[in-house]
């Protein structure tokens, strides 16, 4: 179920949102459409207020440029270098979209961010939150130091921000420079003594995170994110970046990583490792974790 967020009025639990207050940049009041402000994957509900430890401190004012910085915003822990957009129409398209955005302010009930963002406008560097719409709906953007106030945005420029985030590369040389565990297509895995470890750690129930990326035949990253408390596993998978599936984010709560035989037919012989226990079936495996490591990779 989702926290709230403090402040004046209530979120309309319905159809369309009303602001108390509608004045954000120059525009009248208009009612946002509920999808602004709570994307449909209701899993994927946290207060964004609270981010897990280690959330990566806002840049200094003079080490921020003319370029947009884009950080993956990931539940339950710090947010993921994604890039950096530099090409002046990139920067000009995140200040238009705060520029003509409409504020909400509210009692708002959101989900978990996509993104968090930086870069420069009138003087000064906006740190934002970022909630892009895949469905051709308006986004939603919230400073970082007022969780209070929210800015819908429309949806011309919700679709100019997913198509500048989207242009960015996240190749694999790039993921394993930033220590993610990454799997190709032909069967290697990189860093992999990092997932080796992080296996370990939960069997001596030591906390630790690890990011694992695959790619799509047309070379598009898909983010497992998985972040163990101690306890239990949380994960994330995160495929808004395929540019040829269907956008989306999965969440799932699960106790266990599980290993079986790698069957020969899908690259044995080796292991396949699963997430177990997991909310979403159950106490089932998880539908969405699959991470085989062939022999040849540990050589």
């Amino acid at each position: 179920m989702s926290k709230k967020i403090a402040a004046g009025c209530a979120l309309l639990l319905g159809l369309t949102l009303t602001a108390c207050s509608s004045q954000p940049n120059s525009q009248p009041d208009t009612a946002a459409p509920l999808s602004a402000v709570e994307p449909q994957r209701e899993s994927n509900t946290q207060n964004v207020s609270e981010p897990g430890p280690g959330t990566q401190p806002v840049e200094p004012a003079d080490r921020v440029g003319d370029e947009v910085v884009v950080e993956r915003w990931i539940p339950f822990e710090e947010p993921r270098a994604l890039g950096v957009l530099k090409q002046p129409e990139d920067l000009e398209a995140f200040r238009d979209a705060f520029r003509t955005a409409d504020r909400l302010s509210g009692e708002l009930e959101v989900s978990s961010p996509d993104y968090r963002v930086r870069f420069p406008l009138d003087g000064e560097v906006k740190e934002l939150y970022a909630w892009i719409d895949y469905e051709n709906g308006p986004g939603m953007l919230m400073e970082t130091s007022d969780m209070s106030t929210g800015y819908t945005v429309n949806a011309e420029s919700n679709r100019a921000l997913r198509e500048k985030i989207g242009g960015i590369v996240y190749d694999s040389e790039q993921a394993e420079q930033n220590g993610d565990i990454v799997s190709s297509l032909r069967g290697t895995v990189a860093n992999l003594d990092t997932w080796q470890d992080f296996v370990q750690h939960i069997e001596t129930g030591q906390p630790d995170s690890v990011q694992r990326v695959g790619y799509t035949i047309e070379g598009d990253p898909i983010f497992d994110n998985l972040n163990y408390d101690g306890k239990e596993i949380r994960y994330v998978h995160d495929n808004s970046l395929d540019a040829y599936g269907r956008p989306d984010k999965q969440i799932d709560t699960c106790e266990r990583i599980a290993v079986e035989p790698l069957p020969q037919k899908r690259g044995g012989p080796g292991k396949l490792y699963r997430l177990d226990g997991c909310a979403s079936t159950g106490g089932g495996q998880s539908e969405y974790f699959w991470f085989p490591v062939p022999d040849s990779a540990l050589k």
